[in-house]
């Protein structure tokens, strides 16, 4: 059996594809810069982001990927890597990413690498899936919650449980 490799497996998103993936009986290694205090279920295989670390890919058939840098650039040997031992990559981008738009095109420095990196994905030879979500990603400071109580009396549903929500819809079932 081949192992999915998390980025970001200890965020919003994240915990919810280690969920279902640990729910459908797949072996899971996912990435936390705090292994120890990552809280991910039982037999999930924690490890840091270290793609150097001796191992670090043995046995990954498919990689989901949250990126946490500002730059593409350290991704080159990242794709290089998944492309030797990997079948597929998914990245979930930023939506600020105009399809279809030069990297050096695209409107702020956030689309720019964002661009770079499905560029880069997208010619690696891998077999590829870039998901572009936006708005249940926000996760709005809590005055913005009390601010709705004040104006309407009632209690708003933070943005942050409906992107919990709707997160989970990223989750997929494993092929």
């Amino acid at each position: 059996m081949s192992t999915y490799l998390l980025f970001g497996g200890t965020g919003n998103v994240g915990r919810r594809v280690v969920a279902r993936l640990t729910w459908a009986g797949a072996a899971v290694r996912a990435t936390s810069r705090h292994p120890r205090t990552a809280g991910l279920p039982a037999g999930v295989e924690v490890v840091t982001p270290d793609l150097d670390a001796p191992g670090a890919l043995d046995g990954v058939g498919a990689a989901f990927l949250m990126w946490p840098f500002h730059s593409a650039e350290p991704a080159r040997p990242l794709a290089g890597a998944l492309k030797r031992h990997a079948r597929g990559v998914v990245f979930m981008t930023g939506g600020d990413a105009r399809p279809g738009v030069a990297p050096e095109r695209q409107p702020t420095a956030v689309a720019r690498w964002h661009a770079a990196l499905e560029h880069l994905i997208e010619r690696s030879g891998i077999e590829w899936t870039i998901l572009s979500p936006s708005t249940f990603m926000a996760n709005p400071p809590p005055a913005v919650s009390t601010a709705v109580l004040g104006i309407t009396g009632a209690p708003a549903t933070p943005l942050s449980a409906w992107a919990a929500e709707h997160a989970a819809d990223f989750g997929g079932e494993p092929r």
